[in-house]
């Protein structure tokens, strides 16, 4: 990846200045390796690299977690230790064009609308004075995105000081470990979903459903019963197979409450097939609900949609779970 393409590639949507860093005296990779352990030191909040089978079987043998969203790999509040292996793996054995690391805060992320036809998408934010930097493969170049200028001066003349191995905090840690993304009105009438009277609207990210290995949804509300699955009628074979009775109404599938024994591989079967259509899930109790024509986004799922989305309320007590953008967010619902 060269820098027009880097600066093309945007990795943090409110980035507000990139600086450069050059290092001459980089010979091989076991000196990136060095140079960078100094550069983040205890810093590093979240990493992306690029989806590749190499860097995925790394993390995996070295027992790493990490999350596919958006197909490239996030490594979100690594350890320290992790965050050494991984800055090794790269910078010695290369597997991934890229690795952008978040210094001093997570990655915060936003639903927000991009590109000339304005389509919603998940953004990548830098908060607060937090600073991330990107290596591109081989290339001797460091690029420190920052909100401003003077964030990124002032990160890049830490950058000197702790090169002269002097161990100089960057910022003030704040404790923070929602994954919470707040929900726009316009994304909610953009994809056709209730914005009534619910005490909270928010969002978490989920693994891309064709890799699997993610847990967030069998976390979600896991002390409540799953009372209800409503699906496009082009599943039925999934819920058969579930063995989970359900009934047809205006071309979608409204499921009787899930039994506890089969509910995990249910909520696994239905994030796989969240790719193709949303699934809404509710818990503890009954919605009241009417099933309604909705639009496909897409061409091919215009061909395979049944076209059906669902406005529902939520009794005290309810929870919703809608998955959307094929899979990969989860918008919850909560009415306590």
């Amino acid at each position: 990846m060269s820098k027009e393409e880097f600066l093309e590639y945007k990795p943090i949507q409110n980035e507000g200045f990139v600086g450069e860093v050059i290092f001459e005296d980089w010979e091989d990779g076991e000196d990136v390796f060095s140079d960078m352990k100094k550069i983040v030191a205890n810093d590093a909040m979240t990493i992306i690299l690029q989806s590749k089978k190499r860097v995925k079987q790394f993390l995996n043998e070295e027992n790493i977690p990490f999350k596919i969203h958006m197909t490239e790999i996030y490594l979100h509040s690594p350890n320290p230790y992790h965050v050494v292996k991984v800055l090794e793996e790269f910078c010695v054995y290369g597997g991934s064009k890229y690795i952008t690391l978040f210094l001093g805060r997570p990655c915060e992320f936003r639903l927000e609308q991009f590109g000339k036809k304005g389509k919603w998408d998940i953004g990548r934010h830098l908060s607060g004075n937090s600073v991330a930097i990107t290596l591109l493969g081989n290339d001797p170049v460091l690029y420190v995105s920052a909100q401003n200028e003077q964030d990124c001066e002032n990160f890049m003349e830490l950058i000197d000081t702790r090169l002269d191995d002097q161990i100089i905090p960057f910022m003030t840690y704040e404790e923070n470990s929602s994954f919470d993304i707040a929900v726009p009105p316009d994304f909610l009438k953009a994809f056709d979903l209730p914005d009534g009277n619910f005490k909270r609207i928010f969002a978490r990210l989920l693994n891309d459903p064709n890799e699997g290995g993610d847990d967030t949804l069998h976390k979600l509300y896991a002390d409540d019963a799953l009372q209800m699955i409503a699906i496009s009628s082009f599943y039925d074979d999934v819920l058969d197979e579930l063995q989970i009775d359900y009934h047809l109404e205006n071309k979608m599938l409204l499921s009787e409450p899930v039994k506890p024994d089969v509910r995990e591989d249910t909520l696994e079967k239905l994030h796989s097939e969240s790719f193709m259509d949303r699934v809404y899930l509710f818990y503890a109790s009954q919605p009241n609900y009417q099933v309604k024509k909705g639009q496909p986004s897409s061409l091919f799922k215009k061909i395979f949609s049944s076209k059906a989305t669902l406005d529902f309320n939520l009794e005290k007590n309810g929870k919703a779970v809608v998955l959307v953008l094929d899979g990969e967010l989860a918008v919850i619902y909560e009415n306590e």
